[in-house]
């Protein structure tokens, strides 16, 4: 039909895609993302003195980046967008992306983000011009086509008020 698909080989994946992320699971492991957790040959690089860049250890594309909260705090859409705006920003030519607690993040109890290279990203490439719903003096509301669900896509170049909007 109308859709490409994309098979990936990728046995690393199954690690974080089928941790156990109940509360009881969460509460008797240590958590993985925190500093003093991670593999001694992980490195990172600290940005804005708020998070880690790392090199994912199971990575979907070449430069799959995990970006973890140097604290360790709930995965919270609401209280970190702005980071996210901000890393977005800073990492031109990546998609930064946010997966909720409930929406497949392997590590629900550990701020975090995930960056790759916008061209290896099969969304984005099949997202074409979002069209246009609506626009004030500073946001654009737009909705993608082709898709078999909703996409709503919020545009502005003042992070607080597309922070704002968002929330």
């Amino acid at each position: 039909g109308d859709y490409k698909v994309y098979l990936q080989y990728n046995p690393a994946r199954a690690v974080s895609s089928g941790a156990a992320v109940d509360a009881e699971s969460i509460k008797s492991r240590p958590c993985f993302l925190c500093n003093h957790n991670l593999p001694l040959q992980q490195l990172g690089v600290l940005y804005r003195n708020q998070y880690l860049i790392l090199c994912n250890p199971a990575p979907i594309f070449e430069n799959h980046f995990t970006i973890v909260s140097t604290r360790h705090e709930p995965q919270e859409i609401s209280s970190s967008i702005n980071r996210l705006l901000s890393l977005g920003a800073d990492l031109s030519g990546y998609a930064v992306f946010y997966n909720g607690p409930a929406c497949g993040a392997s590590a629900p109890d550990h701020l975090h983000f995930q960056a790759v290279p916008k061209k290896f990203l099969p969304f984005l490439r099949e997202l074409k011009k979002p069209l246009p719903l609506k626009e004030n003096s500073s946001i654009r509301y737009s909705r993608g086509e082709r898709f078999d669900r909703s996409i709503v896509v919020l545009e502005s170049k003042n992070a607080d008020e597309l922070t704002e909007q968002f929330l």
